[in-house]
């Protein structure tokens, strides 16, 4: 399933699709973090690519994930949401931290790798 990605901002640069896999989703939000709006994207863009059959979705119950938007999509698409308490997930989740820091790693060095091929760009406007 290729990934949607949040940035902060306002407007996107048409050129941020430019080198995103195909299918890629990108959103733009004020702080860019996940919103109502994007929880709800992200599961249609989710059950557009995921198995026939019911799942189960489990996410930390920050407010902007709990909306009846949101139950309504995943009931779209077939998918039981599991709601995990707010902030919680860093002693449910143990292996966060080191899986996060390894993607975070590896997403700055491809940044880094870019910009240096494609010279420095501004995410927004």
């Amino acid at each position: 399933m290729p990934p949607m990605i949040l940035l902060k901002g306002k407007r996107m640069k048409p050129e941020l699709a430019d080198d995103i896999p195909p299918g890629s989703v990108c959103r733009m939000t004020e702080k860019g973090s996940m919103t109502t709006k994007c929880f709800v994207d992200w599961l249609h863009h989710f059950g557009s690519y995921k198995s026939p059959g019911r799942c189960v979705l489990m996410f930390e119950g920050a407010k902007s994930h709990l909306d009846y938007d949101i139950v309504e999509a995943a009931d779209q698409y077939d998918i039981v949401l599991y709601c995990i308490p707010s902030n919680t997930t860093h002693e449910l989740q143990p292996l966060d931290k080191p899986v996060f820091r390894s993607f975070e790693y590896h997403w700055d060095q491809q940044v880094m790798l870019y910009w240096h091929n494609h010279g420095y760009r501004t995410l927004t406007h």
